[in-house]
């Protein structure tokens, strides 16, 4: 017999059973919600409090052990967590990222970027969090997005988040359990795949450093390079500094124009992918002068280097400019480099993404005021490997067609784990606004 069910007035949660109630979240918490502390953390140490920031999160919802901070027992005392509370994200990248809170983790606080929910007799706090995992919820935070323009959501909207609750705590009780078995049999797949996508990567690397440091012509008579991270390399090859094949670099546009997206294209780091591609799906315009068309427009096999970021892993994405039917240019974060007719800008692109080029990198970037940098200079003064241009060539030819197939593989298994996860947001979804029943 079908169940009864009546309207919940919120189009993206839909029809609910009629044993269901909507509530607005703040009429679920035993407190008002709660941000964080505004504390910067210390030396993790197991006698005190560790100190939960957005980016110990994972995307999964557990807690990382890698890079934890601890909280004085003062500043701690009145953010600690209790079992059941949930933190959730209220700006950056990860902004609406939720994440219960079990003893199990040991004695914890929470920062300032995190919000704290506690919660009453009425729900069960697993319901509340699986809700946070629905496709409800994402729908939720992306019409906050849309009417504020800015990815920020604060106590005030959080506390007027609705959700479907079964008036039944047995009831709620029966769904975490079928979610808990369900998210863990799913979890268990997904997991496998993404550790797949992560092997794909570690041998496309592998495969990177082997050809850009020891070719791949198959054995040969080879030579110590004398840089321990870049070990033997062929005897007719040559260890230079890049300023033997760096003929001029130059900063880009450092005028902003917030008011107006208008006139060329100006590319942004974020316009630099990780795997040297340059993506035109989100664009910045600015009117340029004559003169600033003349100093920072791109021609076509134009070097680019990401220069500065506050992920130091980010600094030193590069790509190489190919022209398109309109004129582009880019900004200050961003060094364009153009190359002597000695090197081959495909074969110095594969040496900067290989391990040996990243060590460089990381060698000659510095940081300050949280950023880290690296100048025209230090890219001049990175050490590089250096074969015979035709084989520059035939590696970097080599290289690019190598890496296109994992990268096929890769990214249809990224795609799979899209699904799944998508799928699993649906089922949650239905179960806890009751459209199945368990």
């Amino acid at each position: 017999m079908a169940r009864k069910m009546k309207d919940s007035g919120i189009e993206w949660i839909g029809e609910i059973p009629t044993d269901f109630s909507l509530y607005k979240l703040k009429y679920l918490l035993s407190s008002p919600l709660c941000y964080g502390a505004n504390e910067s953390g210390t030396l993790y140490s197991d006698i005190l409090p560790r100190y939960i920031r957005i980016t110990d999160i994972s995307p999964n919802g557990t807690l990382k052990n890698s890079g934890m901070l601890s909280l004085d027992e003062s500043s701690a005392q009145n953010y600690m967590l209790h079992e059941g509370d949930i933190l959730f994200a209220r700006s950056g990248a990860t902004v609406g990222k939720s994440f219960i809170y079990h003893n199990y983790y040991g004695r914890a606080a929470y920062a300032g970027y995190l919000i704290k929910a506690s919660f009453n007799r009425l729900v069960l706090p697993e319901f509340v969090y699986y809700y946070t995992c629905s496709s409800a919820y994402e729908i939720w935070k992306n019409s906050i997005f849309i009417q504020s323009t800015i990815q920020n959501i604060g106590a005030d909207r959080y506390s007027n988040l609705p959700i479907s609750v079964p008036n039944s705590i047995d009831k709620q009780l029966r769904i975490v359990r079928y979610l808990n078995n369900f998210c863990s049999k799913f979890d268990a797949i997904i997991y496998n795949l993404q550790t797949s996508i992560e092997d794909y990567k570690k041998l496309k690397q592998a495969i990177i450093t082997q050809a850009i440091t020891k070719g791949v012509r198959g054995e040969r008579e080879m030579k110590d390079s004398g840089i321990a991270w870049i070990g033997e390399i062929p005897k007719e090859w040559d260890i230079i500094k890049s300023s033997r094949i760096i003929k001029t670099t130059q900063n880009g546009l450092s005028r902003r124009d917030l008011e107006k997206s208008e006139g060329q294209i100006i590319l942004k780091l974020k316009n630099i992918t990780s795997d040297g591609k340059i993506d035109y799906s989100f664009l910045n315009r600015i009117t340029l002068s004559q003169n600033e068309l003349n100093t920072y427009a791109l021609t076509t096999g134009d070097f680019l280097f990401v220069r500065v970021n506050g992920s130091k892993s980010l600094v030193g994405k590069c790509a190489i400019f190919e022209a398109i039917s309109e004129i582009v240019a880019y900004n200050d974060h961003i060094i364009r480099v153009k190359l002597s007719n000695q090197c081959y800008n495909r074969f110095f692109l594969w040496y900067l993404y290989s391990c040996c080029g990243k060590a460089e990198i990381d060698l000659h970037t510095s940081t300050a005021a949280g950023q880290y940098t690296i100048s025209g200079d230090g890219l001049r003064d990175i050490t590089l490997v250096f074969p015979p241009i035709d084989e520059q060539k035939e590696i970097a030819d080599y290289l690019d067609a190598k890496c296109a197939e994992i990268d096929k593989l890769i990214a249809k298994k990224e795609q799979l784990v899209k699904e799944l996860e998508s799928y699993k947001k649906s089922l949650i979804y239905e179960v806890v606004t009751g459209k199945r029943e368990v």
